[in-house]
């Protein structure tokens, strides 16, 4: 498909955000996407799919403002005599938003004009069918049908629904998902239940650290969902014996590595963000610049700071 309606040219601050890492790693994952849609849409969506010929779409869909709140995935897949095209949005925000409807359509239009780009001698669109997966921390209260933005009579109809467009999303309520109903590959019930652990406080549980599902994850996979689960506010000793116990020694040495490897980094950046925040007040002091506080410099991250920092170094010379 062509990427003319597609936000592309994704900021590297989305590229880096945790929850898009994971999103991106389990549904990037064909056979895991392809289980998710199986499980979760209905049959009547599904059975005349060729799960064989199901592509994944390059690019996001997403507004940029919600970047930091939304990851998008888009597969395509033939039918018997036409086309679907499934769309994944994951809401990795604390709470509902009932306007969601309203931007799923904006995304689903935006899929069809790249579509037509992509086939200028098409006469009919594909169908978009969206899902998405709430990481909400309470019970999604809002309706998944978009006609109901609109008012209705006191028959609960109204006198305009011609004038309505309308469609309904299918919704994965992780909060009200048991974690011994997530089934799919262990890559996405892997993430699953990390996704939702994350809204319950519990990281550490067994159910995240489930040996018989994590031992069929490959170690870059494994290393992804541990630099997620060490990256939250967790008490580092409860971390520390939770890793070491592990009856599985390959896990508990590459969770052992991760965690290294993060505190190094961490250091790393560390000594980046000073060297960065002292050579951005000098230069502003050379070319006579009112002279940003330290506090307020260290609430930026290092790509700010070394954007800002560039910025300085381009009007001095």
């Amino acid at each position: 498909m062509g990427e003319g309606n597609r936000i592309g040219g994704e900021p590297s601050a989305c590229l880096h955000q945790p929850h898009d890492k994971l999103f991106k790693l389990a549904f990037g994952d064909r056979p895991t996407a392809i289980s998710l849609f199986r499980t979760f849409l209905p049959e009547k969506f599904t059975r005349h799919l060729d799960w064989r010929t199901a592509a994944l779409q390059p690019g996001s869909y997403v507004d940029r403002e919600f970047k930091a709140m939304h990851s998008d995935i888009l597969y395509r897949v033939k039918s018997h005599d036409s086309e679907a095209l499934l769309y994944i949005l994951f809401e990795h925000q604390t709470t509902e938003d009932p306007w969601l409807a309203l931007r799923l359509l904006s995304y689903q239009v935006r899929i069809w004009n790249d579509y037509r780009k992509a086939q200028p001698h098409a006469r009919v669109l594909p169908i978009v069918i969206p899902l998405v997966l709430a990481q909400t921390r309470r019970n999604w209260t809002s309706s998944t049908r978009f006609s109901s933005l609109f008012p209705t009579g006191k028959d609960g109809q109204s006198d305009h629904a011609a004038c309505i467009p309308d469609f309904t999303f299918q919704l994965i309520q992780l909060a009200t998902l048991p974690f011994d109903q997530i089934v799919g590959t262990p890559l996405g019930v892997a993430v699953l239940r990390v996704m939702k652990a994350a809204r319950m406080n519990a990281l550490l549980s067994e159910q995240v650290w489930d040996i018989a599902v994590l031992e069929n994850l490959t170690l870059d996979e494994y290393e992804v969902i541990v630099r997620y689960i060490l990256g939250t506010d967790l008490d580092r000793n409860a971390v520390k014996n939770k890793i070491a116990s592990l009856s599985s020694e390959r896990l508990r040495t590459k969770a052992m590595s991760v965690a290294d490897q993060l505190r190094l980094e961490g250091k790393q950046e560390g000594e980046q963000i000073g060297v960065l925040v002292g050579s951005i007040q000098t230069l502003q002091r050379v070319l006579g610049k009112p002279v940003t506080s330290v506090d307020v410099l260290l609430k930026r991250s290092v790509d700010q700071l070394r954007r800002q920092h560039a910025l300085l170094q381009r009007q001095l010379r």
